[in-house]
């Protein structure tokens, strides 16, 4: 038979765990911007001979600054640390199993034993 195990959060710990914290919105923005990049730089590539200098100035400077950031972003949250999975990790280190065999009695709780000697 399976166990089902409670876990006791407290407030602060749900809304960390909710919010997500900053680090998902740095992967967010860093993909983006990587995609951003790479579809200006597809239409640069694939353009036969640019009929607007400020037109292609314009692309290679979107192109340019997108390119450099997503990936700094996306190195950004790849460095820093995942405070929900710290936070979930500490939830689950409250919990100690009790020992295989061992039938767990909270208190003002008889066991069957106990009942039978009375």
């Amino acid at each position: 038979m399976e166990e089902i195990v409670i876990h006791h959060i407290s407030e602060d710990e749900l809304d960390a765990i909710e919010d997500g914290g900053a680090d998902s919105l740095l992967l967010v923005f860093g993909v983006s911007l990587l995609s951003i990049g790479l579809g200006y730089l597809s239409n640069l590539l694939l353009l036969d001979k640019p009929q607007s200098t400020t037109r292609f100035t314009i692309y290679l400077i979107i192109m340019v600054i997108t390119l450099i950031l997503g990936p700094i972003l996306l190195l950004i949250w790849w460095k820093l640390p995942d405070r929900r999975q710290k936070m979930i990790a500490k939830i689950r280190r409250r919990h100690t199993p009790p020992p295989d065999g061992t039938q767990v009695v909270q208190e003002g709780q008889t066991t069957r034993n106990e009942e039978k000697a009375q």
